[in-house]
């Protein structure tokens, strides 16, 4: 798959500003998994994600739990 050149990119410092809380072993878990959009690397050390790839996950996440009952 190839970005456009209008893709944007997201650093794992920036994935909680876009609605993801998860902490980098947990994202690594999910993506060994295949249940998170895999990370592009753009240098030995430094990996990124597609905001469109991040997008479409959340879309597949619920909104909202279900109330607990007691």
């Amino acid at each position: 798959m190839s970005s456009s050149p209008t893709e944007v990119f997201l650093y794992y410092r920036d994935l909680r500003d876009h609605g993801i809380p998860f902490c980098r072993l947990h994202i690594n878990r999910l993506m060994a998994k295949g249940l998170f959009p895999r990370a592009i690397w753009l240098s030995a050390n430094r990996k990124c994600w597609r905001l469109s790839e991040i997008e479409r996950f959340k879309a597949t996440r619920p909104t909202s739990r279900p109330a607990a009952k007691g």
